[in-house]
C-alpha cells in the first residue's frame, strides 16, 4: 500500500486529546447529565425521548447540567449503538458514525476503482454568492444537495446540471428536535402516503434533473419504518436513489431502500462538522485513506467558506497522489440490494 500523510497516529493523538478535554469538562462542570433519544436494540421500542435536540451540520446540540436545564450546546458523549459503544467527539454526536455496512466493501464492491473518493455537499439553495461560484468551479465529480424550497433552489440546481456535477434533492425531514424552514417540503411522520408523494414529487418539479435524495435534517423521520416505506415506494417509482446522511443511530433508510428495491448508500461521515480549515483538510485526508481501505467512502460537508477552501487545497493533492472523486451514482450500485 503506498504511503500518504494520513496516519493512525494521527488519530490516536487526536483521540487522546479529545478524552482529555472530555475529562476537564467533567471536572469544570461538575456532573454533566447527557440527554440522548435511545433505543433499545433488543426491544426495538417505539419510545423516543422527545428533549429539544438540533442537528446542524451533522452536529447534535443537547446538554443539561444541574445549573442549565434545557439549554442546548455543543457535547461529546457516548452514543450506544445496540452492544458497541462509540466515542462520539469534538463537539460532535454523529459526524463520525461509520455506516454499519462499510466493513464488507472489500469483498462486495470490486468492480469499482479502488480509492473512489466520494464528497457531497449539502444545503445548496440558502445562497447566491461568491462562495456558490467557487463549489461551482471546483475540478472534480462531485455530487451536490439542493434543498427544496429556498429563494435559489430552482436556479442553483440548474447551475449545478449544467456545470456537470452531480444533483440530488436534499430533502427535509423531521428532526427529532425543532428545525425552521421549508415547510412546504418537510416530510413528517405523522403524514399520510399521499402527503409524502406530494412533497417529494414537488421536489422533483423543481428539481427535474436530479438523480437521487438524501436526506436533510430527519433524525426522527429516518428512524420511522412506515415513513421511510413511503419514501421508498415513490423513489423507486422516479428511479432515483437514497443516500443515507445518517442524522440518527437508528435510522432504516437502507433496510427500507432495499426492501423496495431502490439504489441506496450511506455515508461515512461529515467532513466539516467542525468548521475549521485545518479539521476539514484532515477529513478529506481520513476521507481518502478510507477509500483505500474500503474501495470508496462517502464523506458530506456542507456549502461554507472553510469547506471551499479545504476542497480547493486538496483536490489537486489527492488527485496527484492516485485518488479518484466519483458521483454517489457511481458506487450506490455497487451496494448490496
Amino acid at each position: 500500500m503506498r504511503a500518504f500523510t494520513f496516519c493512525d497516529a494521527k488519530l490516536i493523538n487526536r483521540t487522546f486529546r479529545v478524552l482529555i478535554n472530555l475529562a476537564m469538562l467533567v471536572l469544570i462542570s461538575g456532573r454533566v447529565e447527557i440527554v440522548y433519544a435511545t433505543e433499545d436494540c433488543s426491544t426495538k421500542s417505539d419510545h423516543v425521548d422527545q428533549a429539544p435536540v438540533r442537528y446542524v451540520g451533522g452536529m447534535r446540540y443537547q446538554l443539561k447540567t444541574p445549573n442549565q436545564i434545557g439549554s442546548e450546546l455543543p457535547y461529546a458523549s457516548s452514543v450506544e449503538i445496540c452492544d458497541k459503544q462509540y466515542l462520539v467527539s469534538e463537539a460532535v454526536s454523529l459526524a463520525n458514525l461509520h455506516s454499519q455496512n462499510t466493513s464488507d466493501r472489500k469483498t462486495e464492491n470490486r468492480k469499482i476503482k479502488s480509492d473512489s473518493v466520494v464528497v457531497v455537499i449539502d444545503d445548496f439553495g440558502y445562497r447566491n454568492d461568491w462562495v456558490l461560484d467557487g463549489f461551482l468551479a471546483l475540478d472534480a465529480d462531485l455530487t451536490y444537495a439542493v434543498i427544496p424550497g429556498n429563494q435559489f433552489s430552482a436556479s442553483t440546481s440548474r447551475l449545478v446540471h449544467d456545470r456537470g456535477y452531480e444533483l440530488i434533492i436534499h430533502m427535509p425531514m423531521q428532526a427529532i428536535g425543532p428545525a425552521p424552514g421549508e415547510v412546504d417540503y418537510r416530510l413528517f411522520t405523522s403524514m399520510n402516503e399521499q402527503n409524502i408523494y406530494s412533497r417529494i414529487q414537488n421536489a422533483i418539479v423543481e428539481m427535474p434533473n436530479a438523480v437521487g435524495m438524501n436526506n436533510h435534517q430527519g433524525s426522527a423521520f429516518t428512524a420511522h419504518p412506515y415513513s421511510m416505506s413511503v419514501v421508498a415506494s415513490e423513489l423507486r417509482r422516479q428511479n432515483l436513489y437514497f443516500l443515507d446522511s445518517v442524522t440518527s443511530a437508528h435510522t432504516v433508510g437502507v433496510e427500507s431502500m432495499r426492501s423496495a428495491g431502490v439504489s441506496v448508500i450511506e455515508r461515512d461521515f461529515f467532513l466539516d462538522s467542525v468548521d475549521d480549515l485545518q479539521y476539514i483538510n484532515e477529513q478529506l485526508e481520513r476521507l481518502a485513506y478510507l477509500s483505500n481501505e474500503q474501495g470508496y467512502a462517502v464523506g458530506i460537508g456542507h456549502v461554507r467558506t472553510n469547506t471551499l477552501l479545504a476542497l480547493q487545497q486538496s483536490i489537486p493533492r489527492l488527485k496527484q497522489a492516485g485518488y479518484e472523486f466519483v458521483f454517489v451514482s457511481e458506487v450506490v450500485n455497487f451496494m448490496p440490494q
